[in-house]
């Protein structure tokens, strides 16, 4: 005789399995990072598929494995994406003669290339009051790192061009 039994073969869970992410050193640019990713002894696009979180600013980037077909369930992971250089930008200010006042001296500072940095970056000045050489650092926040000193020099001032007016002239005795 024949006997006949019915019986449920169960998905897989994904959930258990090793989600391998290749980092690549992935650095800020602007850009959605989406490094390559995989589950060893699955087939990508048959077994399961991959997602990814926005993943364009420094941090932790997401990468999600989701089943398919016998598989089930989602398995997800990390990756670092890093700060990106602020020495990978130029910065400038206005090229003028900068002359003592008595006051800081604090000259606009200006990135060459904003199409990322978009100002997260900060500026401090150093020794910008007196006569010699005054230092701006500017420091990346937020996307970027690092620091880069652009130095501006203070000088006298010519005394000798100047013109004293004298309105009235009180003696005291």
């Amino acid at each position: 005789g024949t006997k006949r039994i019915n019986f449920t073969i169960n998905k897989c869970n994904i959930s258990s399995k090793t989600l391998t992410i290749s980092d690549d050193h992935a650095i800020y640019d602007g850009k959605q990072k989406t490094p390559n990713s995989y589950i060893n002894g699955l087939n990508k696009g048959t077994d399961y598929d991959i997602s990814y979180g926005t993943n364009i600013n420094a941090g932790q980037g997401v990468v999600t494995a989701t089943g398919k077909g016998n598989y089930t369930g989602t398995k997800s992971g990390n990756f670092t994406i890093y700060q990106k250089s602020i020495a990978d930008y130029q910065f400038t200010i206005p090229r003028y003669m900068y002359k003592y006042t008595g006051s800081e001296i604090k000259p606009p500072v200006t990135c060459t290339d904003t199409s990322e940095l978009n100002k997260t970056y900060n500026v401090s000045y150093k020794n910008n009051t007196n006569v010699g050489i005054a230092t701006i650092t500017i420091t990346g926040t937020e996307n970027f790192n690092g620091s880069k000193e652009i130095q501006f020099e203070i000088s006298e001032m010519n005394v000798s061009k100047m013109t004293v007016n004298v309105e009235e002239l009180k003696c005291v005795y």
